[in-house]
């Protein structure tokens, strides 16, 4: 089962400001937000609304096969459970964003986000 936690916004910036906060209940440093930023960019946008109609995944971290894990909007519960899912399946986000895309143009992608995120974003 779940719990909605009623958190709702259509903001990227809040959601990943939480997704940031959360990083260190999971054992991860400041330096996993930049994998995290790509891969969920990558995956939704970061919108907790968002729907793959060809396969059905939903949320920001793209649920798929897992039951109903969260509800749509509800951006805490996603982030709460695609981390969780993230350390139990690779261990971290930078495993899972090397995983996922393992081309040399997704290295300069990490570089580019970590670089975002190390000058102030989000604090």
């Amino acid at each position: 089962g779940f719990r909605d936690t009623g958190a709702r916004s259509g903001s990227a910036y809040v959601a990943q400001q939480f997704a940031a906060a959360m990083l260190g209940r999971y054992g991860w440093g400041r330096t996993q937000f930049g994998p995290l930023l790509a891969l969920w960019n990558r995956e939704s946008g970061w919108n907790s609304y968002a729907v793959n109609p060809s396969s059905g995944a939903y949320g920001i971290p793209q649920s798929l096969g897992h039951g109903h894990p969260f509800n749509l909007g509800d951006y805490k519960a996603q982030i709460l459970w695609g981390l969780g899912y993230i350390r139990s399946r690779y261990g971290s986000p930078a495993a899972a964003w090397a995983h996922e895309h393992a081309a040399g143009r997704d290295a300069e992608a990490i570089r580019k986000w970590s670089h975002i995120f190390v000058s102030g974003f989000p604090k």
